[in-house]
């Protein structure tokens, strides 16, 4: 699957009432529920979509990534002309420049106006509780997308908080 990634509301809580972690690299610490249903996703490419895109190159973001413990084949992040276009434009731009085929999307955000996308795209994406980010509560929507693909399956996510909590901790150690 290719997956849309936002980070904020997404792999870190968005409760302006909570502190946000940070990592030694200086670039936020993910929730180990968030890396968990993450990992449960058979993931070809990482498509950042999220605000922070700029802020590192492709080669840090990887590095920051794979630090965290998502486990992915390809990175990438779109490339927007503009500051300005709703996180729906750029998404929906990103799409029609690659021509990717929408049954090979995941998008993972907490951005509402997604509710905007044409409804077969709409049906791809994964709107998180920004408060609480991406958690086990989002797996049944997950797998439907999946289901809706026919050649992707959900991973196996049972104990996966544990075990990529370990994997997170041991390298970041």
């Amino acid at each position: 699957m290719k997956v849309f990634l936002d980070i904020d509301g997404v792999m870190v809580h968005g409760n302006p009432n909570k502190k946000v972690e940070i990592a030694e690299d200086g670039f936020y610490v993910f929730l180990d529920q968030a890396i968990a249903v993450f990992n449960s996703i058979p993931v070809e490419e990482i498509i950042l979509s999220t605000s922070h895109k700029n802020r590192f190159t492709l080669i840090q973001w990887e590095e920051i990534l794979r630090n965290r413990g998502l486990r992915f084949d390809k990175l990438s992040k779109i490339e927007s002309e503009s500051l300005m276009r709703s996180r729906r434009v750029e998404i929906e731009w990103w799409l029609a420049e690659k021509k990717y085929d929408i049954n090979e999307v995941i998008i993972l955000d907490d951005d509402k106006t997604l509710n905007g996308l044409v409804s077969n795209l709409k049906d791809r994406v994964v709107l998180t509780s920004s408060y609480i980010g991406l958690c086990e509560d989002d797996l049944s929507v997950i797998q439907s997308i999946l289901n809706k693909s026919n050649t992707y399956q959900l991973l196996n996510v049972s104990n996966k908080v544990a075990e990529d909590t370990d994997f997170y901790e041991s390298n970041i150690s």
